[in-house]
């Protein structure tokens, strides 16, 4: 029997698919198809913040430094190193060798251009607070910059790892519709450039090979990647069976049972950092003012099962994790960020302990 190279991931599609290689890929084109649930108006997770956008961008542009996620520590990307000045305060050494797909030469000019493009209180745009908590931007070379927080950030790091894309100064600072950058202009360093996006027809992003082998963290084996728009889950499943797609992300976990049936499919499980969550009306903003009520709040958490919320709801099951509930200390004296992980599920009065002096046996 005739068997495609077909995919089905329930994680972070770009991610898995660059880690998969070229097994995934057509041979005689080295191309891969994938289905976009969600399609989007630009590659470009600032004024389009979704996460469909973000599984695009992060492919797409560099970033400061990254986290690589299968060797779990972040590790150097447009910085070579960074070192702390202060709590408030980090300074970066930059790379020199790299040139952005449109010729123009990387500086610590970009990356200064870039955070105060969006912070800037006239850029309207969704989640401004990820972006606009820097009270000084100080280029101090080409190849140095040096940022200071408004107030101690710890988890300033990862925020450069995840938030920040950085942009072309020379081509973004002279449009006049910055927020189509991402869909005409989207100048970058990172491992592959784009060559279409058409919010009727899809994206197609093509190999950098400019840049090619600079990011050892962040792998390119497939020439091209493109998306085809397809929002609804029937046209999805009859895409894949009939290879005009060889990858679907995040279907059903009643898609999964009935994928699992064809010997002709693979399922894969993709280990992601994103959290599932439910937020409950404390402040009650709405017309039912049940949940101000700190009593009906723990009641309802307490009621969840989340195994088996888990278990029907949730795409990739088999590796999901039920964490009862963490709590982030709003201060603390280490220069890291670092997350305090209740292993016994306190009562809800502990959720927010007070900060509590750093150890090998508490912190991680």
């Amino acid at each position: 029997m005739f068997r495609r190279n077909t995919t089905i991931l329930t994680g972070t599609v770009f991610a898995a698919i660059l880690a998969a290689g070229p097994a995934l890929a057509q041979k005689s084109k080295g191309e891969i198809r994938l289905a976009i649930i969600d399609m989007f108006p630009t590659i470009d997770s600032y004024n389009s913040p979704s996460n469909e956008t973000g599984q695009w961008a992060r492919a797409y542009y560099s970033r400061i430094i990254s986290f690589d996620e299968h060797k779990k520590k972040l590790v150097p990307e447009l910085a070579t190193s960074w070192k702390r000045i202060d709590d408030r305060t980090i300074e970066l050494e930059l790379r020199d060798d790299l040139k952005f797909s449109s010729g123009n030469k990387f500086t610590a000019e970009d990356i200064a251009y870039t955070i105060r493009y969006v912070a800037d209180p006239k850029l309207k745009i969704r989640f401004k607070g990820r972006y606009n908590w820097h009270s000084k931007i100080e280029v101090l070379s080409p190849t140095k910059i040096r940022l200071t927080a408004k107030k101690v950030k710890h988890d300033d790091l990862f925020l450069y790892a995840y938030r920040f894309q950085i942009f072309d100064k020379g081509v973004h600072s002279k449009m006049k519709d910055k927020a189509t950058y991402g869909a005409k202009s989207a100048s970058t360093t990172g491992p592959y450039k784009l060559i279409k996006l058409d919010r009727q027809s899809g994206a197609h992003i093509q190999r950098n090979e400019e840049s090619v082998g600079y990011f050892p963290h962040r792998r390119a084996p497939i020439k091209n990647v493109k998306g085809i728009s397809m929002p609804d889950k029937q046209t999805q499943v009859a895409a894949l069976l009939t290879g005009q797609v060889q990858v679907l992300r995040n279907p059903t976990p009643d898609m999964i049972k009935e994928f699992r049936k064809n010997p002709d499919l693979r399922i894969t499980a993709f280990p992601t950092r994103f959290i599932n969550y439910i937020t409950l009306d404390a402040a009650g903003r709405s017309k039912n003012k049940k949940f101000t009520d700190i009593r009906v709040r723990r009641a309802f958490i307490k009621a969840i099962d989340r195994e088996k919320v888990i278990k029907n709801f949730v795409a990739g099951h088999e590796i999901a994790f039920a964490r009862r509930r963490f709590a982030i200390p709003t201060t603390s004296p280490a220069p890291i960020p670092l997350i305090r992980w209740a292993t016994i599920p306190p009562a809800p009065s502990a959720c927010w302990p007070k900060p509590v002096s750093p150890t090998a046996s508490t912190w991680s």
